[in-house]
């Protein structure tokens, strides 16, 4: 976006910006451009999503853009838009397969809102990657836990890139943090080949306080519909 640009839309109140975002006539380039500006207001961010004239290549490259964010309030924004967003929104499937080939490049602990993003979608294309992810994390805990200081991922303290606005988050918050998304998000895609991953988390004695989730996501899988 041009210095004009930028200077037009810093002027426009949010009002303004949010019926220009969720307006079907707004012009195509101009959604492209809301794609990728104020992507830390909520509620520009929803009207974009949810609006059907949004071209879905620029807006999902400035989901990913934001969900993959530094700040903590800008990835927020991209999981609510993604909530609001019709069940059928043309851009929830291409979404979906670019966070999936993140998800493949990343480490498990540089994934915690890629994986969120994911479960908020319900999308079973994703499911066999977060069950492997989830057992690497599963397998490190383990490490952790027994080597205790011993043991660490990049030090012993760790800001993520996805978290640097943040305190520097410690392995047992990354280790809560991913396995609780990551286990809400299989509960929310229902796949039956995650099953044997759940069972692994409520066999795991490190994984006490995510038993309840991991056995409804069990439960919701062999009766086939939500509890």
């Amino acid at each position: 976006m041009g210095l004009f640009d930028r200077l037009k839309f810093a002027f426009m109140s949010d009002d303004d910006k949010v019926k220009l975002a969720g307006n079907p006539n707004t012009p195509k380039d101009i959604l492209i451009k809301l794609c990728k500006y104020d992507y830390d207001n909520n509620k520009v961010i929803e009207a974009v999503a949810s609006n059907p004239s949004t071209p879905k290549e620029a807006l999902v490259e400035g989901l990913v853009e934001t969900i993959m964010h530094k700040k903590k309030s800008v990835r927020e924004s991209a999981i609510q838009a993604i909530s609001k967003a019709p069940n059928d929104a043309p851009f929830r499937i291409p979404l979906a397969l670019r966070l999936v080939e993140l998800l493949r490049t990343c480490d498990w602990y540089r994934s915690i809102d890629i994986v969120r993003a994911l479960g908020i979608m319900r999308s079973r294309i994703a499911s066999d990657t977060i069950c492997s992810l989830v057992g690497i994390a599963l397998r490190e805990l383990d490490t952790y836990v027994y080597e205790e200081a011993s043991y660490s991922l990049e030090g012993e303290i760790i800001k993520i890139d996805t978290d640097t606005d943040s305190l520097p988050m410690m392995p047992s918050q990354l280790f809560s943090a991913f396995l609780n998304n990551a286990v809400r998000a299989l509960h929310a895609i229902g796949d039956p080949d995650a099953k044997d991953t759940l069972k692994s988390v409520l066999r795991n004695e490190h994984t006490k306080n995510l038993r309840w989730v991991a056995k409804s996501a069990l439960d919701k899988i062999e009766k086939g519909k939500d509890k």
